[in-house]
C-alpha cells in the first residue's frame, strides 16, 4: 500500500484524493482545534490527523518514530500568514510603516528538514505567491510548478488541472468568527489533490528514467 505524509494538514485537502483511493495517509498538524474536532463540517476532512508541535522538536527527527518511516509521497503546506500580500498581513503592514521585514522560516526549514530526512521519491512544499522569493532562496530552486494562488516547489511529475479550476484562498471561508478560518481559507481543494494522485499514479518523473 503506498503511503502519504501530509504535513501542516490543515483540513487534509491535499491528501484527501490519497486517502479516498487508499492510501495509507498520515496527517501531522500542530493547530489544537483539530485534535478533537466539534462539529460535524470538519469531522469528515480531519481523520487521520496527529496533533504534534514538529515547528519546535527538540530530540533530532532521527528519533521520532513517525519520520523514519518509508513514504511515497511527501506534502507540506506552512503556515502562509507571514507571505500573505493581504492588507492586514504581516507582510504588507511592515511595508506600509516603511520597516524591515523577515517572515518567519522556521516552519518551511522544519519540514524541509522532514522531507530531507524521509527522502522520498516525490514531495511539494506549497506556499502562496508572497513567500515566493523567500522560500525559493532557502530551498535552492524556484517553483517547480504553479497553479492559480498555490505555488508549488519540490520534486514531483507536472500536475494537469483542469482549466475551469477558479480558486482563490478564502473561496471556502464561510464564517468570520470561526477560530478556524485560517486553516479554511489554507484548504487545499480536491481538484489538486485528485490531480497530484493521478500524476503520481499514471506518470513517471526524471528519476524513473535514470532508474
Amino acid at each position: 500500500m503506498p503511503r502519504m505524509l501530509d504535513l501542516c494538514s490543515g483540513l487534509g485537502g491535499a491528501s484527501q484524493a490519497f486517502l479516498e483511493a487508499g492510501w495509507d495517509v498520515t496527517r501531522i498538524e500542530n493547530n489544537p482545534l483539530l485534535a478533537t474536532p466539534s462539529g460535524g463540517y470538519y469531522v469528515q476532512n480531519t481523520h487521520n490527523i496527529d496533533v504534534f508541535d514538529f515547528d519546535y522538536i527538540r530530540n533530532p527527527i532521527e528519533t521520532i518514530e513517525i519520520f523514519n518511516k518509508k513514504y511515497d509521497f511527501v506534502w507540506a503546506s506552512p503556515t502562509c500568514t507571514g507571505f500573505s500580500n493581504a492588507y492586514a498581513a504581516p507582510m504588507p503592514t511592515a511595508r506600509r510603516n516603511n520597516e524591515k521585514y523577515q517572515p518567519d522560516m522556521s516552519l518551511v526549514l522544519k519540514c524541509h528538514e522532514i522531507i530531507q530526512r524521509i527522502n522520498p521519491k516525490n514531495w511539494v512544499i506549497e506556499n502562496v505567491s508572497g513567500s515566493s522569493k523567500y522560500i525559493s532562496k532557502s530551498l535552492g530552486m524556484p517553483p517547480w510548478q504553479i497553479i492559480g494562488p498555490f505555488f508549488l516547489w519540490g520534486r514531483f511529475p507536472f500536475v494537469s488541472v483542469n482549466r475551469d479550476l477558479d480558486h482563490r484562498k478564502g473561496d471556502n471561508c464561510r464564517h468570520s468568527e470561526d477560530p478556524l478560518k485560517s486553516v479554511i481559507k489554507a484548504k487545499i481543494p480536491i481538484e489538486i489533490s485528485r490531480a497530484f494522485l493521478d500524476a503520481l499514479t499514471n506518470q513517471k518523473t526524471l528519476v524513473d528514467f535514470y532508474e
